[in-house]
Order: structure tokens, then C-alpha cells, then sequence
């Protein structure tokens, strides 16, 4: 079957070689025909449609708001302001009725510490400068001379912390001292001390009470009596005592700085 496509095929190459070399070899070329007339320029083409624009896109979803952060912490508290300047003075006021009078003799100063029974404790100072109206406990002096040159003297004393026309203070602090003095200005000088003595107290806690006492000798533990001089001249007594309540445990001090006479206090005796 191929040796017979082969032989077809080497038949019309044959054939077809004949054709051109028999109308190759005509004895005269044809004359050449006239050129065609140029063709119309062809029609412009439409312009074609501009493309549709597309739609925006869809705006997308603000995020979420992000979570408030802590508070931070407070700063220091800034340092103390400077305390501001002390103010004046104020004017001193005018003195009571018998002012001048009760307060010329010297005053007392007392102390007294300790605690209530309920443990609450109190510890305070008064200034005692006035003498009371009851003469004979205020400022008064006894002397005593015995045959053999011995010199005893009693003091009586009486201060209140408020100036008032009343014997005796229903309130507030009154203190009365017996101070006794035997053999005075020896060796042997003996000092005996007893004392009543009614103070309004202001606790710790800022409650007051009235605590009354009259102490003497075994009432009083650990007396002491210190500083004493006395002037028989200017009728000037100085002294400081301490001494421990032994029934209630409180404590009593006192520095005295007097005038001491019958005549003290311009009041004549009974």
C-alpha cells in the first residue's frame, strides 16, 4: 500500500512540472493589463461604548473602641505649708473686783498626775495666784518662842485659781497647806507638811471631775520638802513639796511663792 501512495504521488509531481513548463515556453508574453482603480477608503468605525464604572465598595465597619486604661495612681501629698505668724496679742482685759488685792501675796503653782479607776489618766498643771476671802487660811504666820531661843512657825496658807468674795470655792481648784517649822534656821530644822486640797481634774479623755483630799502624815508617801527659805523681814516663804496619795495613787507637787501676815488680806481677824 505505500509503494502504491508513493507511486501517485511521483505521478502528479510529474504532471504538475509538465503544466508550467508548457505554459512557460509560449512563443510571445501577453500584454499587461491596465491597473485596477484604487478602491474607496473604507468608512470609520464606530467608536465603541465606554465601559460602565463600577460601584464604590461598601465602607467597611469602624472597630471597636479600645478599653479605657487604668487610672493611674495618686501622686505624694505635697509637704506642710509654713505655719503662718503668731497674731498679736490681744489687749488684757480689766482686772475683777478685789483683783489687785487677792493676787498681790504670791501664788501656788500645783500639779497632780495619776489615773481614774477605770485606768483613764490625767495629768495637769494649775496656777493658784489668789488668796481666798477666809483671811485666817489665806496668808497667816504663827511664831512660837520658846525659853531655850527655839523658834517654831506655822504657815497657813489658802489659794484659789479664781478671784471670788466666797470663803471657800464650791468649784474649781482650792488648795490649803499647813507647812510646820521646828527649830528654825538650826541644824535640826524639822518641816511637817499637811494639805486639803480640792481640785477640778480633766482627764485624757477630756472628761472633768472634782477630786477632793485631805492629806497628812501616813497619807502622804514619799513626802519631800525642798527650796525652803522664808525672810522675817519681807515675811517672804518659799518652798516646793511632792508627795504620793497612798490610798488613790495620785501624785501631787506644788512650787510656793508667797507674802505671808495676819495682815494680809486688810481683813481683821475675830
Amino acid at each position: 500500500m505505500v509503494k502504491n501512495l508513493l507511486k501517485g504521488i511521483s505521478k502528479s509531481i510529474l504532471v504538475c512540472g509538465l503544466g508550467v513548463l508548457v505554459f512557460s515556453c509560449t512563443p510571445e508574453d501577453g500584454k499587461n493589463g491596465i491597473d485596477g482603480i484604487d478602491g474607496k477608503d473604507g468608512a470609520q468605525g464606530i467608536q465603541g461604548i465606554q465601559g460602565i464604572q463600577g460601584i464604590q465598595g461598601i465602607q467597611g465597619i469602624p472597630g471597636v473602641t479600645g478599653t479605657t486604661g487604668l487610672v493611674g495612681a495618686s501622686g505624694a501629698v505635697g509637704a506642710t505649708g509654713a505655719t503662718g505668724a503668731t497674731g498679736a496679742t490681744g489687749a488684757t482685759g480689766t482686772a475683777g473686783v478685789g483683783f489687785d488685792e487677792a493676787a498681790k501675796f504670791g501664788a501656788i503653782t500645783l500639779t497632780v498626775s495619776g489615773e481614774e479607776t477605770d485606768g483613764t489618766k490625767f495629768d495637769q498643771t494649775n496656777k493658784l495666784p489668789f488668796v481666798s476671802r477666809n483671811v485666817r487660811y489665806a496668808s497667816a504666820v504663827t511664831k512660837q518662842v520658846y525659853d531655850n531661843g527655839r523658834v517654831d512657825y506655822g504657815f497657813d496658807l489658802q489659794r484659789v485659781n479664781v478671784s471670788s468674795s466666797t470663803p471657800w470655792e464650791p468649784a474649781g481648784t482650792n488648795l490649803f497647806l499647813h507647812l510646820g517649822v521646828q527649830d528654825f534656821g538650826t541644824a535640826s530644822q524639822l518641816l511637817t507638811l499637811n494639805s486639803n486640797l480640792q481640785i477640778e481634774i480633766i482627764d485624757v479623755k477630756g472628761n472633768n471631775f472634782t477630786y477632793s483630799s485631805y492629806d497628812n502624815g501616813p497619807d502622804m508617801q514619799g513626802l519631800a520638802i525642798s527650796e525652803f527659805s522664808y525672810d522675817e523681814t519681807t515675811k517672804k516663804l518659799k518652798f516646793n513639796f511632792s508627795y504620793t496619795n497612798v490610798n488613790n495613787g495620785m501624785k501631787v507637787s506644788g512650787i510656793v511663792v508667797v507674802i505671808v501676815s495676819l495682815e494680809a488680806s486688810g481683813i481683821s481677824q475675830p
